[in-house]
């Protein structure tokens, strides 16, 4: 028995039987769904909800992937559109931010570095430079950019800082003088309490009720 379909996941038919066999099934859509020649677009919308109705999931991946003009070209369409919005996204800037921060800070250099090797390759036709990671024509979502993530962070209000040195090293030796900054504690207390009450995080443990908060003051 004759296989059905051929490598590129066309029937075997003649040409010419194929060719009449579409243009009678399209005529036929145009009929069914109220299109005109003038205006095929409810016939095309007809066949795909078809398709989308009658077909299960996993026979109309199969039969997309063996058609080429899908995979190649609409499909990159729909996830390039789509990869662009994340790249954008505030999800995908904190997801950047895990990546900076997540278990020790990495540093601008190792950042970018793995901000290269997450999305790019070496292009193999040119000596230096590198071209995006690709499935099925589309490319993998970049995480944000070092310089964009650096101003994201820098913007982000964490409160008046106070130098160490300046304000609380007076009359010391410069070996006995340290470097770092400091908050007021007050302040900073207030910025927690908006954060906890407004992340609602059922991991939180209140103190008594919720949105209760036990502060402890030691003396040194």
């Amino acid at each position: 028995m004759l296989n059905k379909y051929n490598e590129a996941g066309k029937l075997n038919l003649a040409q010419r039987t194929s060719r009449k066999r579409k243009s009678e099934l399209f005529q036929a859509a145009i009929e069914i769904n109220g299109a005109t020649e003038e205006d095929p677009s409810p016939a095309y919308e007809g066949l795909i909800d078809t398709l989308e109705s009658k077909v299960s999931a996993k026979k109309l991946s199969e039969i997309i992937s063996k058609k080429n003009k899908i995979k190649k070209s609409v499909v990159p369409l729909l996830l390039k559109k789509e990869t662009a919005s994340f790249e954008n996204s505030h999800e995908n800037m904190l997801r950047s931010i895990c990546i900076y921060y997540g278990k020790a800070v990495c540093g601008k250099k190792k950042y970018r570095s793995m901000y290269k090797h997450i999305s790019f390759i070496k292009n193999p036709k040119k000596k230096e430079n590198l071209k995006r990671i690709k499935i099925m024509n589309c490319p993998m979502p970049r995480i944000v950019p070092c310089h964009k993530l650096v101003n994201f962070v820098k913007s982000i209000d964490i409160g008046s800082l106070h130098s160490v040195k300046e304000t609380l090293c007076h009359g010391l030796d410069e070996d006995d003088q340290v470097s770092g900054v400091y908050r007021d504690l007050p302040k900073f207390l207030v910025q927690l309490a908006t954060f906890y009450l407004t992340e609602h995080n059922s991991s939180f443990q209140w103190f008594g009720e919720e949105n209760r908060f036990k502060i402890i003051k030691k003396m040194l």
